[in-house]
């Protein structure tokens, strides 16, 4: 199988995958799906699982904070 090329496009998405997730947090695999558990930022598409954008976006504000 093919490996996912992740672009760049300069428009924000709405849903992230958890590559993306990893690329943009700077985080690791599981961290990640748990602060997007706490966030409540995870839905899923089938059994495609992706992550909404705001909700975590927000969340990482709330910590920084």
């Amino acid at each position: 199988m093919n490996a996912l090329k992740i672009e760049s496009t300069g428009i924000n998405p709405l849903t992230i995958t958890i590559e993306q997730a990893k690329e943009r947090y700077n985080l690791g695999t599981s961290t990640i799906n748990k602060i997007a558990a706490d966030a409540n930022a995870i839905i899923y598409i089938g059994r495609r699982k992706v992550f909404l954008v705001p909700k975590l976006d927000k969340y990482m504000e709330e910590l920084a904070n």
